[in-house]
């Protein structure tokens, strides 16, 4: 079936098989931001499911729209042919159909008539680093309940025509906000009088307690230049430390230079990469 929303026993179904493969395969079995629209809901999805004879959850696939085509994300990087069909009965595989996979080696090896057009690369240190130093601003925790506004604001400037991070609304933070390991003393945000200019949301999952990530971090256009984000991002790694990680992990775009060259100064490692493969009509 493919439907733009799922049922709450479907919705409950599907969970439970990422769940299982998460815990199967050690690696999440469908990428955080896919989860959150197939738990609460959001409009512009499409949903994908295939099941076998007795009812269980055989594949799964999540849709949205881009330029050109629509872009796929798998419940465990599983494609199956009956996806075409499903993309074919409601006329969505006319354009381009691209597909992410997690957790590459490289050279990565892509099936006939799919291309690389956008990586994203995994990244880790062992802790602790080196101290961030000093700055004029103010580094102070994230106020749940006052700072939505101008944390959504600096991260759509920040992140002006990125393709997932800019877009952000106020319903994707709060569902963040939300989750299981969320702690606001992990989100740091930098001061300039009353305007945030700068932050490093760190996440750590209490099932985890020994690493954390990065998960999102950035400074206001207007503030670049100033040695801001190394400050942040050793500030979040020193944060994360202090409450017993050894490791840190973060998600850089692999054309983005001046975070690569940042990260990779502070002594940054990749580890794999997530890509995303396409194909032309």
């Amino acid at each position: 079936m493919i439907t733009s929303s799922l049922n709450e026993a479907l919705t409950q179904a599907v969970l439970s098989q990422v769940d299982a493969l998460t815990n199967a395969e050690h690696r999440e079995a469908l990428p955080e931001q896919a989860r959150i629209a197939l738990s609460h809901g959001k409009p512009g999805i499409w949903h994908l499911l295939v099941t076998t004879d007795d009812g269980s959850i055989a594949a799964y696939a999540q849709a949205h729209s881009v330029l050109g085509g629509i872009e796929l994300q798998l419940m465990g990087d599983h494609w199956t042919p009956e996806f075409d069909d499903l993309l074919e009965a409601e006329h969505l595989n006319a354009g381009r159909i691209s597909m992410w996979l997690h957790g590459q080696a490289t050279p990565i090896i892509t099936p006939p008539g799919y291309t690389i057009d956008r990586a994203l690369r995994l990244m880790s240190i062992d802790l602790p680093s080196l101290e961030p130093g000093s700055t004029n601003y103010l580094l102070r925790t994230f106020i749940v309940g006052r700072d939505e506004d101008s944390w959504l604001e600096i991260n759509a400037r920040a992140f002006a025509g990125h393709p997932d991070q800019g877009g952000w609304t106020r319903a994707d933070l709060d569902a963040r906000l939300a989750s299981s390991w969320f702690d606001p003393r992990l989100f740091l945000v930098l001061m300039n009088d009353q305007d945030m200019i700068g932050f490093c949301w760190v996440k750590m999952e209490p099932e985890h307690p020994d690493r954390g990530e990065i998960y999102v971090i950035a400074v206001d256009p207007g503030f670049g230049g100033q040695g801001l984000g190394r400050y942040l991002v050793l500030s979040g790694l020193n944060a994360m430390h202090r409450r017993g990680a050894s490791r840190a992990t973060l998600y850089v775009e692999n054309d983005n230079e001046a975070a690569l060259s940042l990260y990779e100064g502070l002594g940054f490692s990749e580890v794999s990469r997530d890509v995303r493969i396409s194909r032309e009509p």
